[in-house]
């Protein structure tokens, strides 16, 4: 029953969290994901919480974000020249753009970890079109340095690190043929 329970809990997570947004830094503003047609790909912009204020932040195609508890600094993930997907850290203004990962493949995902010394990421060497593609969780510190695996390559995907448990990071894990479950790790 309980196992039921955490399949279920986990595929309604799915359902109600929106897609392309991330929960607003202490200064209330949001940020989110929209296509832009002249950069053919996605871009990242801010909005006040009642949708006014509509700021572009990025102008490099981006994915997802992630906002620092503090509200200081945002975490996304964007293409770079050669195709791969990197990491940067911006300012919610859109200013000091720093790219944090690189390398092959992808870095995608970011999430900040509660006290804003870390972020938590998905990992690959590979493309997702070559046939041997996995992932795997990954951390590292703020600024890029010390990047090591949290999980083993599968498709791990999407961590966050829980708000009240601060050295412990969720992941979801879907393993074929479609099963999926969430794994709690221990960071230290």
């Amino acid at each position: 029953m309980s196992v039921q329970f955490s399949l279920l809990s986990v595929l309604l997570s799915f359902v109600v969290i929106p897609a392309h947004a991330t929960f607003p830094g202490k200064n209330g503003r949001i940020a989110f994901g929209r296509y832009n047609p002249s950069i053919n790909g996605w871009q990242l912009y801010t909005a006040s919480s009642d949708g006014t204020d509509v700021q572009p932040l990025t102008f490099v195609s981006s994915f997802l974000s992630d906002w620092r508890a503090d509200g200081k600094r945002i975490a996304f993930d964007f293409s770079d020249s050669d195709g791969n997907e990197q990491i940067a850290t911006i300012n919610p203004d859109g200013s000091n753009m720093q790219q944090i990962t690189f390398g092959p493949g992808i870095h995608e995902v970011p999430s900040w970890s509660p006290t804003g010394t870390q972020i938590a990421f998905d990992y690959s060497p590979l493309l997702p079109d070559d046939p041997n593609f996995t992932t795997s969780i990954f951390v590292m510190n703020s600024d890029g340095s010390n990047p090591h695996a949290v999980t083993t390559a599968g498709f791990d995907v999407e961590p966050r690190f829980s708000p009240m448990e601060l050295e412990s990071l969720s992941a979801v894990s879907a393993s074929l043929p479609a099963m999926v479950s969430s794994r709690r790790r221990s960071l230290s």
